[in-house]
């Protein structure tokens, strides 16, 4: 349970005293595991919520794998060889979340 609560400060989902912060309350539109809920919220933030729910998406292993579909998102974000443009920082949304 304890590492539970200190995950959720850790995301910035709580405040000291367990309440939900304004981005915590953002977290819980979206049903999913607490970090992939703080990077949709982060991708709101900077303007690429399409692109991080496809990371999301892919994170949790569901079956968005369709043939064609690594080389149109890769275009739509503007990454070269996805996935390995995305973990040298390719030029997607323009920040590292």
């Amino acid at each position: 349970m304890q590492r539970a609560v200190n995950l959720l400060a850790a995301l910035g989902a709580t405040e000291e005293d367990g309440s939900l912060t304004d981005t915590g309350k953002r977290m819980t539109a979206f049903p999913l595991p607490p970090r992939l809920a703080r990077l949709m919220v982060a991708g709101q933030d900077e303007q690429c919520a399409v692109e991080l729910a496809a990371v999301a998406a892919l994170m949790q292993g569901e079956g968005v794998a369709v043939k064609g579909a690594e080389r149109s998102f890769a275009r739509f974000c503007g990454l070269h060889g996805f996935p390995g443009g995305v973990a040298r920082g390719g030029k997607g949304c323009g920040r590292r979340v």
